[in-house]
């Protein structure tokens, strides 16, 4: 799920939420940083589906 997470988000980069790749697996293994990531690609379009 990551992986693909990844791909879909690297096309549409957002530096304010994360600087590079290691920063986002940084955010990404921690439940708590995690869904506040998902909360905020969420408010700017990115669905949880896609």
């Amino acid at each position: 799920m990551f992986e693909q997470t990844f791909k879909n988000i690297d096309d549409i980069l957002y530096p304010d939420l994360f600087k590079s790749e290691e920063k986002l697996r940084e955010i990404w293994s921690r439940p708590g940083t995690r869904k506040k990531l998902l909360e905020e690609l969420q408010e700017r379009g990115f669905a949880k589906a896609q």
